[in-house]
């Protein structure tokens, strides 16, 4: 079997010469068998190794027997180890989590530790075949999706799985051959555990019922899954450059996802609520069907989703935006410097996420450029003093040549802005008065003309500004 592990690292490219690989040793048959085959191909792949063992303190004396075994274990074969005593029951409660739950993650705090203290580069976990049968089972059952059907992976960052190519039977019929003895978890051989029923009724029963070789089948299905599901998120994520808009705190999902295959859908909405939520955790199918639900609905409509995630819906798609739906802090109202009154002076200045540039020159008869977010307008025709601010109750915009004015806010509903975006844009104003809506259109009162004698020309950057 040491062939197979062998090759098996090799074809995930586990390791590199020179690395220092901690194993995960909590002392049974699974963790033992695969310190001895690394300790085997340590030299053959210029491997360093180290280990370690999380006492979570939940069986007493027993949980101490596996300290004191694996120990003697690592002191007799050379191995430098690290132990870690947690009391996971009180964190459990502390934390409001199972004891399983827990343990997990102070496992996890253990391995990081050793990543980040113990010049450790890998950490070693011995999960094999009949892990990956017993998780798809789980998940299948509990409702999953692709990554879900194959969430024990060969590689995981630093994580790496060297067992997964060898059963759970093959491990002990080779420990016993050799003489090597290992500890029982006295929990493991109860089935108050929901993967304690399936490892000691299910999949004995689909071997007995079905086929002898159900753990081979179904890891090696879970495998093709995890191919699978590779590459569909890397599909994924080459249509969200065109599709998603990333706007910070809050991504743009446009309706041409609708456009896409269904399942490529469900990845790339998956992978916004992911980016925003900073966790994978308890982000179900049902929330992206609910996204993908909120496309067919009226523009304004919206849905709260785990991690305080809000999805509205606009004029271009969906708009997913962290931390319950609060954008960022309106900027305070920026005056224009008092020195652009001499001709030919400009300033810079900055405005929130955004930098203006503004000047004030001759005009000699040049044409006029049409650009979202650089404007030129009549200084001759502004008559008070200009402040750069987001809007306000009771702004308008002066919309013809006979002065007739719109409200602001009737003008960003025809033109269809997003609600969400409507108080951050940039607005050069005079008290109530509009005279620029940044990315959009100019007054019509500060409309240079054949008479314009002073230009005010002004750019915005920043944010999400294009040209």
């Amino acid at each position: 079997m040491k062939k197979r592990i062998l090759d098996y690292m090799n074809q995930y490219q586990m390791t590199a010469p020179g690395d220092v690989v901690c194993i995960g040793l909590s002392g049974g048959a699974d963790s033992v068998y695969l310190l001895l085959a690394l300790q085997e191909l340590a030299e053959k792949l210029s491997l360093r190794l180290q280990a370690v063992h999380v006492n979570h303190g939940l069986r007493g004396e027993e949980s101490d027997g596996d300290q004191a075994f694996v120990e003697q274990l690592c002191r007799e074969r050379g191995i430098p180890l690290f132990v870690y005593a947690r009391p996971v029951a009180e964190l459990a409660a502390e934390n409001h989590m199972g004891l399983e739950e827990a343990g997990r993650m102070v496992r996890r705090q253990a391995y990081q530790e050793c990543l980040e203290r113990r010049g450790a580069t890998k950490i070693a976990l011995a999960h094999h075949q009949n892990d990956m049968a017993e998780t798809l089972l789980f998940h299948l059952a509990r409702g999953t999706s692709l990554p879900g059907m194959a969430a024990i992976r060969p590689v995981n960052g630093a994580i790496i799985r060297p067992l997964l190519c060898i059963s759970r039977e093959e491990i002990e019929h080779d420990l016993n051959n050799r003489g090597i003895v290992w500890r029982t978890d006295s929990t493991n051989l109860e089935d108050d555990y929901t993967r304690n029923s399936i490892r000691h009724q299910m999949i004995p029963y689909l071997e007995r019922r079905v086929n002898v070789q159900t753990v081979r089948h179904m890891a090696e299905a879970a495998g093709d899954l995890e191919a699978a599901g590779h590459f569909l998120r890397e599909e994924a994520l080459k249509r969200m450059k065109e599709l998603v808009l990333d706007q910070g705190n809050r991504l743009m999902i446009l309706e041409g996802l609708l456009g896409e295959p269904e399942i490529l859908q469900g990845y790339m909405i998956l992978e916004c609520l992911q980016r925003l939520a900073g966790a994978r955790k308890n982000l179900t199918r049902s929330h992206v069907s609910m996204v993908r639900g909120l496309m067919s609905m009226q523009t304004g409509k919206r849905i709260c989703l785990p991690y305080g995630i809000t999805g509205i819906r606009d004029y271009r798609g969906v708009c997913l935006k962290a931390g319950g739906g609060a954008g960022p802090k309106k900027p305070e109202p920026v005056p224009l410097p008092e020195g652009l009154v001499p001709v030919g002076s400009s300033a810079r200045f900055c405005f929130g996420e955004y930098e203006a540039v503004c000047g004030i020159y001759e005009r000699n008869g040049e044409k006029i450029p049409e650009k979202a977010y650089t404007k030129w307008l009549d200084y001759d025709k502004i008559k008070n003093s200009l402040v750069i601010r987001t809007r306000k109750q009771g702004d308008f915009l002066v919309i013809d040549k006979n002065g007739g004015r719109k409200k602001l806010k009737d003008y960003m509903i025809d033109q269809k802005i997003p609600r969400q975006e409507r108080d951050s844009i940039p607005l050069l104003a005079s008290g109530p008065e509009i005279f620029w809506v940044a990315g959009h259109r100019i007054s019509e009162s500060c409309k240079i003309d054949n008479n314009t004698r002073h230009v005010l020309h002004i750019q915005i950057t920043g944010g999400n500004t294009h040209e």
